[in-house]
């Protein structure tokens, strides 16, 4: 029971020691007078209140002004490149395979590894038209999209 007598005195009296205290002599009976930007004024009693110095902004208080948004005009986007040119590997087919025996014939169709070259042009906003060829004799038109 006296601890807990004693936790109640101390923190009264740190309580106590914390609060502001009287109004400094000179300032007894006074008041304070706020003039507003509108012209407004307020008059307070320096017994009741205290004038106290501001310190620097915080960033947590300030609060962000409100920015009107304009709406860009809308512009069409034009892709970066409008020829391709590429280089590739392919594995196609390169004549046939022919062998013979006494009683069957057999036909195999020979793949082989080659080298490729393709154009293609833009036609539209992101549609492409190519073609391409390869060193095995094989011929292709093709369509892309660009993303």
């Amino acid at each position: 029971m006296k601890n807990i007598l004693m936790i109640i005195f101390i923190t009264l009296f740190s309580l106590s020691a914390l609060s502001v205290g009287p109004a400094p002599e000179y300032m007894k009976g006074g008041t304070i007078t706020v003039t507003l930007k509108d012209g407004k004024t307020y008059t307070y009693s320096t017994d009741e209140y205290a004038v106290v110095k501001r310190g620097p902004k915080s960033v947590e208080s300030e609060k962000p002004a409100a920015v009107a948004l304009e709406k860009a005009p809308e512009q069409s986007v034009q892709a970066a490149h409008q020829n391709i040119l590429s280089l590739g590997l392919v594995r196609s087919k390169r004549g046939l395979r022919v062998s013979e025996t006494a009683s069957t014939v057999e036909v195999e169709n020979k793949k082989e590894i080659g080298v490729s070259v393709q154009y293609q042009r833009l036609i539209s906003d992101d549609l492409y038209l190519g073609g391409q060829i390869d060193t095995n004799q094989g011929v292709g038109i093709n369509l892309g999209v660009g993303f």
